[in-house]
């Protein structure tokens, strides 16, 4: 059983929701989750590390699946309560519905409640291959005691069954910047675009945890989540994401050990693993001996028995420690691990997915231009 608490404070416009632990029912292996990372930004992955890797104001609770591959919290559509997956790098607040064909096990949006946009439709795909589509409502929707009346709501019709299978909630909450919705023909504000007029700061910052629950807080940075100063960096939203500069990345620590250049990465909160250029994963993976890309997985492998050392990037004055802990992300089995480090198969994008969110406390501001914020977890 799964449980909520939300806390509203009415002087200062602030909500807070939670996220909590929910056990997997479903069959996975965490090849998946590398490819389709890579295939929602529309890329086919194609191996290219062939051989072993030379050794030298709401707030919500977030709860993680098994791995921590999705983060669902409760938000309430019309008048159902709903386990949503908040994903920062899409603009679609999306719903499975009784009318959702082949639905499977998952709570659904009543559409009574909500007001249809005749004539709109919607139609999302997945890196899996699988699609999702529907027609567009406007209703009520609150999270974590944050209120936006006549929200857009995409209510599926359809879902293919890789999406109906492998998605352990009921649907997805949109959090980038709004420029990449998919609603037809004019495409919508999501929920934080709508929201932020009403709240004291036009913001969100999300703390997410290793296999515990997490937060997101709307409208409020909450000191007793991190530790020091946040320190700010601007977006670049060229592609409607939360994309930022890093100014270098070290192995370990910051001393003598291998260092490299920066480089732009998109913050996605709805995916688990960090994706990289070949030069960061070579780097990385120098440390852990007999790392190697497995043709038989799909993926970079290391022997369980070792400890990964830690990934430290440094933005501005803020260094952000990505816990080796973190990066042995799986156990397949054989005595090797997945590793939550992987190539971006030379794409040329880099994403940092949940593993990166775990240590620090990232705060989304989006006033007169976008803002990324940085602090150490608490």
């Amino acid at each position: 059983m799964s449980l909520c608490f939300c806390l509203f404070n009415a002087g200062t416009r602030s909500w807070y929701t939670h996220v909590w632990l929910v056990t997997p029912v479903v069959s996975w292996h965490p090849t998946t989750d590398y490819h389709n990372a890579l295939k929602k930004y529309g890329y086919n992955p194609k191996p290219i590390v062939t051989g072993p890797i030379s050794n030298g104001t709401g707030s919500v609770v977030a709860n993680p699946t098994r791995l921590d591959r999705e983060y669902r919290a409760p938000v309430i559509v019309g008048k159902n309560t709903l386990l949503l997956n908040f994903d920062t790098t899409h603009d679609e607040l999306w719903v499975f519905t009784k009318g959702t064909e082949g639905l499977g096990a998952h709570n659904v949006y009543d559409t009574r409640t909500g007001n249809q946009l005749t004539g709109y439709t919607w139609s999302l795909n997945y890196g899996d291959g699988g699609n999702v589509r529907g027609l567009v409502y406007k209703d009520k929707v609150e999270v974590g005691g944050a209120v936006v009346f006549g929200q857009t709501v995409e209510a599926a019709q359809y879902a293919s069954p890789s999406v109906t299978y492998n998605m352990e909630g009921d649907g997805a909450l949109g959090l980038a910047l709004s420029s990449n919705n998919q609603i037809h023909p004019i495409p919508q504000n999501n929920f934080f675009e709508n929201v932020k007029g009403s709240l004291k700061e036009p913001l969100f910052a999300v703390s997410l945890k290793h296999h515990r629950p997490g937060t997101y807080d709307f409208s409020f940075t909450d000191p007793t989540k991190y530790i020091g100063e946040i320190d700010f960096t601007s977006v670049n939203t060229d592609r409607g994401l939360w994309q930022f500069m890093t100014d270098e990345y070290c192995v370990r620590d910051c001393g003598d050990f291998a260092r490299g250049m920066g480089f732009s990465a998109v913050l996605d909160s709805a995916i688990s693993l960090i994706i990289v250029n070949h030069e960061v994963v070579t780097n990385y993976y120098s440390f852990i001996p007999d790392a190697h890309f497995s043709g038989a997985v799909g993926g970079i492998v290391f022997p369980c028995n070792i400890d990964p050392p830690d990934l430290i990037i440094k933005i501005g004055n803020y260094a952000a420690t990505v816990s080796g802990e973190y990066i042995k992300y799986a156990e397949l089995g054989d005595g090797y691990c997945f590793g939550g480090i992987q190539s971006d198969n030379g794409y040329g994008i880099n994403i940092l997915g949940s593993i990166f969110f775990k240590g620090s406390y990232i705060v989304f501001a989006n006033d007169k231009k976008p803002l990324l914020g940085f602090a150490a977890q608490a």
